[in-house]
């Protein structure tokens, strides 16, 4: 509990900020590289989602202030006799009647929906705690998946240049009279398709670029690239059940407490207008004729013979149930959300550690056994490329586990509204 205490004050703090703050449409991204934490914090500053919930607090705290008003007096100004026949014909015997009515709401109204109210204010902000997680987890995975990008871009010129440098030793291999003139359009065409793919790459990565931005309002990047370190995974990842058992930190279900006590609130709010108000009245009448005054008191109480509130308490009711059943539903899905993390996780980190240990180390002497080979002239052009096509496909598989694990990690930390460890440090 300590835990979400710290959380919803950092939240609110944050959205205090964000309402008291100027002019939130003056992004201040870097131009330079961009780290994760900076990424981040941009996003939780200017995400346009985040900034809805700065009015879902004010008219959750104007509601609040509105439900504990009371009921205005009413003044009643009564004038009889004005005119009328025979002796009524002179105005002489008018009665004006000035009254003072109050009503007074019974069944105890006021503190119930004021109750009501003020804990949907508190809804606002775990809602607003929640939204602030998911924006910092899309955020996050936004940028591994730009890293990627980068890394993917970084590989393609790799290879572009090899095929680059390939291609005139295949000419000198020709002209030796050492190879069939078949190996210079073998290598011409794998420059192209090189250079091809190069320029897909960098189509990537400007539409990472943009979805990154895009989590800070910004329709046009600024920074230079971002940094971090894909190959970092976590020493000591928390077992299934224990993130399970954390599930509680998530604001999505810690709120549920609180929305029961505001359905259950507003249930006792709808019984409580099943009793009648009672209306005072009180004041004083004049009498033209005689010049004398006259107090008069009086008072209304509705009979509740036909209208008790029935359909009120009813949807009062069907709600509170209703919410409960959501409760359920949504800890059924963050449960099963974590489960899916955890096990893309698992499988991505078995998979990066087998190609560390095995398959790159294998694939890399495999490539430069079969370009030393290809410039001696033992390999032809043909031997060469299949190697290098099996390095490629190798080193994206890898890159692509790589993003699995940490796209997998920043979905546990935004389940579980904890961070496991610090990640993707430059």
């Amino acid at each position: 509990m300590l835990h979400l205490k710290i959380l919803l004050a950092l939240c609110v703090s944050g959205l205090a900020s964000a309402l008291y703050a100027g002019d939130s449409s003056v992004v201040a991204e870097t131009t330079g590289p961009l780290t994760l934490r900076r990424a981040v914090a941009l996003a939780l500053v200017h995400h346009p989602d985040l900034a809805v919930f700065a009015q879902e607090i004010r008219i959750a705290e104007a509601r609040r202030i509105q439900a504990r008003l009371p009921v205005n007096p009413a003044v009643h100004v009564r004038i009889e006799d004005v005119t009328g026949s025979g002796a009524f014909r002179s105005g002489d015997r008018t009665e004006s009647t000035l009254e003072l009515a109050q009503v007074l709401e019974l069944g105890g109204k006021r503190p119930k929906r004021t109750r009501a109210a003020l804990h949907g204010r508190e809804l606002a902000e775990w809602d607003y705690a929640a939204k602030r997680l998911e924006v910092a987890t899309k955020t996050t995975q936004a940028f591994v998946a730009l890293l990627g990008t980068q890394r993917r871009l970084l590989l393609a010129r790799e290879t572009f240049t090899l095929a680059e440098k390939f291609a005139p030793l295949a000419q000198e291999r020709v002209d030796a009279g050492r190879a069939s003139p078949l190996e210079v359009s073998r290598a011409s065409l794998a420059r192209a398709s090189a250079r091809i793919v190069v320029e897909q790459e960098k189509g990537q990565l400007a539409v990472a670029r943009k979805r990154l931005s895009a989590q800070w309002s910004s329709t046009s990047p600024r920074f230079s690239d971002a940094v971090g370190d894909l190959e970092f995974l976590h020493d000591e990842l928390p077992g299934l059940s224990a993130a399970t058992g954390e599930l509680r930190n998530n604001p999505r279900l810690a709120r549920s407490e609180t929305e029961d006590a505001q359905r259950a609130a507003q249930l006792a709010s709808e019984r409580a207008k099943a009793w009648p108000d009672l209306t005072l009245n009180g004041g004083v009448r004049r009498r033209e004729e005689t010049g004398d005054a006259t107090a008069v008191l009086g008072f209304s109480l509705p009979l509740p013979l036909l209208n008790r509130n029935q359909g009120g308490i009813a949807e009062a009711r069907a709600a509170l149930e209703k919410t409960r059943d959501e409760q359920r539903a949504a800890a059924v899905h963050l449960n099963t959300a974590l489960a899916i993390a955890y096990e893309e996780l698992e499988d991505a980190e078995i998979q990066i550690k087998e190609y560390r240990a095995s398959v790159l180390p294998q694939i890399d002497e495999s490539y430069r056994l079969s370009n030393e080979g290809y410039e001696a002239g033992r390999f032809s052009y043909l031997e060469v490329l299949d190697a290098r096509r099996s390095a490629a496909e190798a080193r994206a598989q890898y890159l692509d586990a790589l993003v699995r694990y940490h796209s997998a990690a920043a979905e546990i930390e935004g389940l579980t509204a904890r961070t496991l460890t610090p990640s993707l440090t430059p």
